[in-house]
């Protein structure tokens, strides 16, 4: 069985503002800057989501989801 997609923090040393990488084909994903953290995080979540089952044919990532309060 491959390994799973995880979402991993991009390079520090890059000229791109803060980003996030799927660790197996390092497509970037952003956190949007005009809404709120928390909807952010989540929308980002989602769209990583959403690649790993398109792209790595995975229905389950290991990224955390937060949960609704």
């Amino acid at each position: 069985m491959g390994e799973k997609p995880k979402l991993i923090v991009g390079s520090p040393s890059s000229l791109h503002p803060l980003h996030y990488l799927c660790s197996l084909c390092l497509q970037p994903f952003y956190l949007s800057e005009d809404q709120p953290p928390k909807k952010a995080v989540m929308e980002l979540l989602h769209a990583f989501d959403e690649h790993v089952e398109r792209e790595h044919g995975c229905e389950d990532s290991n990224s955390t989801k937060p949960t609704q309060e």
